[in-house]
């Protein structure tokens, strides 16, 4: 199922509107071999062999050239330090984004947040020293978007540099791969593709949407499920199953996101929190998907 990321552009409308190594292995030269064809794979074996002190060095490099990007990072998202603090934590993150070239695995991530230092700094400028303010549809976007980034780029650091920051990594990176598209079959005459989006509190969603259907998919922590979502909002019915409880809503609930029509299923299995909304025009039959959705997103934490 083909999926992508919502730019920064699309979340602010939104919002406004309620991120192998191959190893050489050598072999004795067959009799047609020259003795100049050994030694070049016995080169070519020994360059192999020096690739993962290779691979290392540039790994070293990274975390060099990255030292202190997280600690940056983490002062941006807390909103809380003394201007002065966070005007120089800006200005630290800014620099070594644009000087050190995204890894593959967060170039999206990695992006946004070069773009949102850039807001950020035109705030930091026009306060004139005191507290910035981001208050139009770019900034709110920023500021809404800002956690997931900088969690995607801290775990990465924490990962692969040792970096403590304290972040803690999505149970389920990619939760429209999760989903089977055969399951969306009865609310889409044609399945979309999934869009993905990372927000803070290790939380994935995933959003299916043609025309008035809908259908959401969030894997997260049971803070920003159960507190920032849900809202301590008591379910309209429970549905038990094997070792946990489905926590029915009515309407189609998500991240910044509120419907009157269609079901919501939410449930907390140990330390995570999943929830399903289906909204398909059929509301006899939303409830029933959405559980079932909800039971999917259930099995598949590890």
């Amino acid at each position: 199922m083909r999926r992508r990321a919502r730019s920064s552009t699309e979340i602010a409308s939104g919002v406004a509107a309620i991120a192998l190594i191959a190893l050489l292995t050598g072999c004795g030269p067959s009799a047609g071999e020259s003795s100049a064809d050994t030694e070049a794979d016995a080169a070519s074996v020994a360059s192999s062999e020096e690739t993962p002190e290779a691979e290392a060095s540039e790994d070293d490099g990274f975390c060099t050239a990255t030292d202190g990007l997280g600690e940056a990072l983490l002062i941006i998202k807390d909103q809380s330090a003394d201007p002065s603090v966070g005007a120089e934590a800006v200005s630290t993150a800014k620099t070594i984004l644009t000087e050190v070239p995204a890894p593959a695995d967060i170039a999206e991530p990695w992006e946004f947040l070069t773009g949102a230092m850039g807001v950020f700094e035109e705030a930091f400028a026009s306060a004139d020293g005191g507290a910035p303010q981001l208050d139009d549809e770019e900034g709110f976007a920023t500021l809404v978007l800002l956690p997931g980034g900088v969690e995607a780029v801290g775990v990465h650091l924490q990962q692969e540099c040792g970096a403590d920051l304290g972040l803690t990594a999505p149970v389920i990176d990619d939760v429209c791969a999760v989903v089977d598209p055969a399951s969306l079959g009865s609310v889409f005459e044609s399945v979309p593709a999934g869009t993905s989006q990372r927000w803070g509190g290790a939380t994935v969603e995933c959003q299916w949407e043609a025309g008035d259907s809908h259908v959401g998919a969030i894997v997260g922590s049971v803070t920003m499920v159960s507190d920032e979502i849900l809202q301590g909002a008591a379910p309209a019915s429970e549905v038990q199953m094997d070792g946990y409880t489905i926590d029915v809503h009515q309407g189609t609930l998500g991240m910044f996101r509120f419907s009157t029509q269609g079901s919501t299923a939410a449930a907390v299995i140990g330390e995570w929190a999943v929830m399903a909304s289906v909204r398909s025009g059929d509301a006899a039959a939303d409830e029933s998907k959405a559980i079932a959705l909800a039971g999917m997103l259930a099995d598949a934490l590890p």
